[in-house]
């Protein structure tokens, strides 16, 4: 992907975000858990590797794969908590009334 379109998206993923966090709230299901979780960690990922590829690519070349893997087995698990489970915004809603 070429990096202005990339930053088009990431700009697109952040500000929904804004949308998608409060309805998360009011509307729950899986569709929304999905959704959220989707943008959350993408936003997340990104800004994440956005460090990585500044400050230690330089110094640990390898570091970008490792990230991948780890974003890909974090984004598995929380779609396996999303289905299997209570789903991420109950989850929250759980945590909250504690």
């Amino acid at each position: 992907m070429m990096a202005s379109t990339h930053w088009k998206v990431e700009r697109i993923v952040a500000v929904s975000m804004l949308g998608i966090m409060p309805a998360a709230l009011f509307v729950q299901g899986p569709l929304m858990d999905h959704l959220f979780t989707t943008f959350v960690y993408l936003h997340g990922h990104w800004g994440m590797r956005g460090v990585l590829t500044d400050y230690l690519v330089k110094f640990v070349p390898w570091i970008q794969y490792l990230w991948y893997v780890i974003s890909i087995v974090g984004f598995a698990g929380l779609i396996n908590f999303n289905v299997n489970d209570v789903g991420f915004t109950k989850a929250v809603q759980m945590i909250w009334s504690l």
